[in-house]
């Protein structure tokens, strides 16, 4: 309506306007984040050392650093065939949250803690 307050509009306001409208969109970038996840990767422990706690051991540590470093949720892969981990990752409190297929073929169980 007032074509002659454009320029002294410009100078004054629209930098303070953008600069409001930069952060309001960082912050709303930001609380949309996603959560911290902790994927483990291996565990290797030799046959005769087996079925002495260490992988109970090593799994419970894995856990306790990713809670100090605020990691909020577990997850895990394993073969489908592989029984035995998937019955101790279900003992340490791990739950299967799918069955997936890679491009291979290969058939994996996602385990989430």
């Amino acid at each position: 309506m007032r074509p002659q307050i454009v320029p002294r509009f410009v100078r004054t306001r629209l930098r303070k306007y953008g600069r409001a409208i930069r952060l309001s969109v960082h912050r709303n970038a930001r609380s949309q984040r996603p959560r911290r996840l902790g994927v483990l990767h291996h565990i290797a422990i030799t046959s005769t050392k087996q079925r002495c706690g260490l992988g109970s051991e090593l799994v419970s540590k894995f856990v306790s650093i990713g809670q100090i470093h605020s990691v909020e949720a577990f997850q895990l892969l394993t073969h489908t065939s592989n029984q035995s981990a998937k019955r101790f990752y279900l003992k340490h409190g791990w739950s299967v949250k799918d069955e997936i297929s890679d491009n291979d073929g290969e058939e994996w169980v996602l385990m989430t803690c």
